[in-house]
């Protein structure tokens, strides 16, 4: 899996030879349940108050985008790696919408994003972004010519719909001439009314960058009358991360009846955001939500990068969703039967019926299976307690299970969130 790093590549872009066409292997997009609830005190003793529950679109929204060193690591692989170390997520039930991010033109995400993402009822997009100098050429050649704007955002569509992914964040880092900026407003409009022709529920959000009517690169932190237009395209905006309550505050005015469409940036690696980003990105979090407003993150993958060995990634990735699940709204499947092994797609050898197949080490996203609504701990991770832990050591199918222990000598629950019919089931009590 590679992204389109040039104009002409996506000009010129056509289906690829079945030998090279990986996207019969694309899961497709599962349902997910109307309602969803807030993440709350896990392994909830017996006779706990119970979960309050709301429609999925009564609550605000939570945007993963991933970045990470360019993109396109071990995760590029159709059949995976044996790096089984490599980043990987699965705290799905509380994110809306994950998008695939790098600093290429056209990013398309990998197989197992778009995998993992669809077994979890996530919908996945990839990123389209200009940058500098050479985005604004892209930019000045593809607008004086009707035809091009036309060819590029077929060609934008035919890959979604290839690889079948479910939209894209298009973000505009450069200025545009102030002659061509409402040509590019035009092409936004082109681009979402030919999603929504041939990729029907798709996708497109727009990120706070140029503005209108000067073309200029100026980020609003906020939503204005400066992008509003582009807003009013889309079905969102990804606020850039430099804001303050103020900003929000007037974003949540603009946005009228859409407030929920309003992603307020959040930078994980803290660059300007409220908080600074890392384990304190949980301050910014909670700015958005007493507003009501939906949040992006970006970059969380913070918590591989700056592990180390006495600060391991998953005792960090634990701490970090452990801080911001209190501002989550969880959501499951819609539909019957469920089956899982709780496998997060890698492991340390591979299990079919209990039995090992395989000794080697792997990482295969595309293999993950469903996995927990509640907040999930790791094996050997010297963290708080928690109730359902992750682990390698064995599994019935993939390379792990779930191993279900106490906090306390009390009866507990662990919930999960399964909607079917227009009914919700919070609770699953057992005593363990």
């Amino acid at each position: 899996c590679w992204p389109l790093k040039t104009l002409d590549a996506v000009l010129n872009w056509s289906l690829p030879s079945d030998n090279n066409d990986w996207g019969p292997l694309v899961r497709p997009l599962v349902g997910r349940g109307i309602n969803t609830t807030r993440a709350g005190p896990q392994c909830q003793h017996l006779g706990g108050a119970p979960y309050e529950t709301w429609q999925r679109n009564e609550v605000p929204k939570t945007l993963y985008c991933h970045d990470m060193k360019g993109g396109y690591l071990d995760d590029r692989f159709v059949n995976g790696s044996g790096q089984h170390d490599a980043f990987r997520f699965s705290r799905w039930s509380g994110i809306d919408t994950f998008v695939y991010f790098s600093h290429s033109l056209v990013t398309i995400p990998p197989l197992g994003w778009i995998n993992a993402g669809h077994t979890h009822g996530v919908p996945v997009l990839g990123t389209i972004i200009t940058e500098g100098a050479v985005g604004h050429d892209i930019w000045e050649r593809l607008l004086s010519n009707e035809d091009s704007i036309e060819m590029f955002c077929n060609n934008l569509v035919l890959i979604c719909v290839q690889y079948n992914f479910d939209g894209y964040l298009l973000n505009i880092e450069n200025h545009i001439g102030q002659k061509e900026i409402f040509k590019l407003l035009s092409f936004v409009r082109l681009l979402k009314s030919m999603l929504n022709e041939l990729k029907p529920g798709s996708t497109l959000l727009w990120y706070d960058s140029v503005i209108l009517p000067t073309g200029q690169l100026q980020w609003q932190n906020k939503l204005n009358d400066r992008n509003k237009l582009f807003f009013d395209a889309c079905d969102g905006i990804f606020l850039n991360y430099v804001w303050n309550d103020n900003d929000l505050i007037e974003s949540k005015y603009n946005a009228g009846n859409r407030p929920f469409d309003v992603y307020v940036g959040i930078d994980v690696f803290g660059r300007g955001c409220l908080g600074n980003g890392g384990f304190n990105t949980c301050v910014a979090v909670e700015a958005a939500r007493k507003l009501k407003l939906s949040v992006a993150l970006f970059a969380p993958g913070w918590v591989h990068e700056k592990q180390s060995p006495d600060d391991p990634f998953i005792a960090r990735e634990l701490k970090f969703w452990r801080l911001i699940s209190n501002y989550l709204y969880l959501s499951g499947p819609s539909t019957l039967p469920l089956s899982t092994s709780f496998c997060q797609g890698y492991g340390l050898a591979v299990y079919r019926d209990g039995l090992v197949i395989s000794q080697k080490p792997w990482y295969n996203l595309s293999r993950q299976n469903y996995q927990p609504t509640d907040l999930t701990g790791y094996e050997g991770c010297d963290s708080p307690p928690v109730c359902l832990l992750h682990s390698i050591r064995d599994a019935f199918e993939g390379g792990g299970c779930l191993i279900v222990t106490s906090c306390s000598n009390q009866p507990q629950i662990t919930r999960y969130v399964i909607s079917v019919h227009n009914s919700v089931v919070l609770d699953g009590a057992s005593n363990y």
